[in-house]
């Protein structure tokens, strides 16, 4: 964008050098008729003679034409995506194309997100197998049966969820089949591209506005740098909202894909899903004051069950941490919900020792886990609304002593 700006702010310098350069010429045109008649010893021609012959071989035709360019390189500055426009990639059947929107913005409703947690929608799951042979037929049958607007793209994203494989052998092996949302629709396998086309795809289908986001981010198994990947972004309302149906689909390890349907990145805040997702664009973060890239890798690596628990970080603030012996980590529980922490030594198999922190419940909750000797751990967090119920997974750090 600046070497836009140089490029047009020079053509704007040299139009104005000719112009006064025109001005000069003409004068001395002037001066040349008043002296023909005079005394003149011929010289011989210096460097601005020469500019001289040079601009008298210089036509109207030549003029204009530059002028006509400038002319073309402004418009084109009028109508460069700049102040609330902003240009999406987006992959459509394994085409590239640039659409043009504006500036995102999203209303913050946590309620939102909660609502309906964890539960398919129940179109989706009764869909009759004769509706179910396109992206059309598929789109058609929920768009007839589900008048609410945001029901609507609930369900088109636990279709996707429910009805699609991620394709681990594919991830790991770095070698990727099409993913165009007619071969995901068919083969019922994808990676985070062909996940997101698709979804598109049956919001096109009945004309939701539904959009491809690209840019990085972190899971439990790819490098603490983040990776690429791809999620939506659905416009309701006149606003937007975040969408990964890929995560919400289950979970990959190294043996292989798990379903494990929910509802975490569906409609998710920004605040939460910034945690993980970093778009290329910053606009698509949909927070007021967003992040840099070192900012976002800094993050400490928290999943939204720790907000959607009413839980929020005091300390710390990043996912690195040096310490003496002690790891120290407070959080504001409102809810009082139990939790429960644990280190392990990064790279050590042994499991023997005593690796429970300790626990200080309350409105503000501590937590203290005793590092026994010098090395890199990893504190993983849980909580429960029960004491002796399931504790599900919420976050880690890591320190090092």
């Amino acid at each position: 964008m600046v070497i836009f700006y140089i490029i047009i702010g020079s053509l704007i310098v040299i139009t104005v050098l000719l112009v006064v350069y025109l001005i000069y010429i003409v004068r001395q045109q002037k001066i040349k008729k008043r002296r023909q008649y005079s005394y003149y010893v011929s010289r011989r021609p210096n460097f601005i003679d020469r500019i001289k012959r040079y601009w008298r071989r210089v036509n109207l035709q030549h003029l204009l034409g530059y002028l006509i360019a400038i002319a073309a390189v402004i418009y084109s500055a009028q109508n460069y995506p700049q102040g609330d426009q902003t240009y999406q990639i987006t992959e459509i059947y394994n085409s590239t194309v640039f659409t043009k929107v504006e500036k995102p913005t999203t209303i913050a409703d946590k309620n939102l997100w909660l609502s309906n947690r964890n539960k398919p929608h129940p179109l989706v799951m009764n869909i009759p197998a004769n509706e179910e042979v396109s992206i059309k037929s598929v789109a058609n049958y929920i768009a007839n049966h589900e008048s609410d607007h945001f029901q609507r793209i609930k369900a088109l994203h636990d279709y996707v969820a429910t009805r699609i494989s991620y394709d681990a052998p594919a991830y790991f092996s770095g070698e990727y089949p099409p993913q165009d949302a007619q071969t995901v629709f068919k083969s019922r396998q994808a990676v985070c591209q062909g996940y997101a086309n698709l979804l598109m795809a049956l919001g096109k289908a009945i004309n939701e506005e539904i959009i491809i986001i690209v840019g990085n981010s972190r899971t439990e198994i790819s490098d603490l740098y983040g990776q690429g990947h791809a999620w939506n972004a659905a416009k309701i309302d006149g606003y937007w909202y975040l969408i990964d149906p890929t995560w919400d689909s289950g979970y990959v390890d190294e043996s292989g894909f798990y379903p494990s349907y929910n509802t975490n990145y569906l409609f998710t805040p920004p605040e939460v899903i910034i945690m993980s997702h970093f778009p290329d664009n910053k606009d698509w973060q949909l927070l007021s004051n967003p992040l840099g890239k070192e900012q976002f890798l800094n993050n400490p690596m928290i999943e939204p069950e720790f907000f959607a628990k009413g839980l929020s970080l005091i300390s710390p603030k990043q996912f690195k941490n040096n310490v003496n012996s002690v790891a120290k980590i407070e959080i504001t529980n409102p809810n009082n919900n139990y939790l429960f922490a644990e280190f392990n030594l990064i790279g050590s198999n042994n499991n023997s020792e005593d690796n429970d922190c300790q626990i200080n419940q309350g409105i503000v909750t501590s937590i203290k886990c005793k590092l026994p000797k010098q090395g890199e751990y990893l504190v993983n967090l849980f909580a429960s609304q029960e004491k002796y119920g399931k504790y599900n997974y919420l976050g880690r750090f890591q320190f090092s002593s």
